[in-house]
């Protein structure tokens, strides 16, 4: 099956099955004030059969074992056997949400259990919901970066960014405006 090649890579390919059929090879006494690109050019229009100047740069097909050379000249038959894996599509990486996530509820369930009393005003609750709103902030960002504007396409990223709003509101804004206990006294 012959693969379409972008110019360059064409012109490496021409290049390379000219310096086995030096009959067809231009001459590079012809070319010496050439640039690389038109070189490349010419050496695409010689391969294909074009010699127009006004032509936009060809592409040229070529079977699986030509394009296979290319890669190993190029350095890059290494790059088709591994597959890179997005940080944000691992099993680990929602694994370790997980349990963040299982984490969290634990914590709200204690913190829920225990905010009656002295343990009320303990600084550990406020450390636990930044380093959780932390967690949840660096995961929303993550996949943006990976996913650009592919995160909204799925509903359940749309839910988590919402949390994640609500979560940096409840963590920083509210209290930053002093508003974090006017709600408490509403039992929010």
């Amino acid at each position: 099956m012959p693969l379409l090649l972008p110019p360059k890579a064409a012109a490496v390919a021409a290049h390379h099955s000219m310096e086995h059929h030096p009959s067809s090879k231009p001459q590079a006494d012809n070319l010496p004030e050439e640039s690389h690109a038109n070189l490349r050019k010419t050496i695409t229009a010689h391969r294909t059969g074009s010699e127009d100047e006004g032509e936009p740069e060809m592409r040229k097909t070529v079977d699986q074992e030509e394009w296979d050379e290319i890669l190993h000249q190029e350095g890059l038959h290494e790059a088709r056997s591994i597959q890179v894996i997005k940080l944000v599509d691992r099993p680990e990486f929602d694994v370790a949400i997980g349990v963040v996530i299982c984490l969290n509820a634990l914590v709200m369930g204690i913190e829920c259990d225990l905010k009656t009393g002295p343990v009320q005003h303990w600084p550990i609750w406020i450390i636990l919901d930044n380093a959780f709103c932390l967690v949840w902030l660096g995961e929303m960002v993550l996949k943006l970066y990976y996913l650009h504007l592919k995160y909204f396409h799925l509903a359940w990223n749309c839910l988590d960014f919402f949390l994640v709003l609500l979560s940096v509101n409840d963590a920083w804004i509210m209290p930053a405006v002093g508003l974090a206990e006017d709600m408490e006294s509403l039992g929010v």
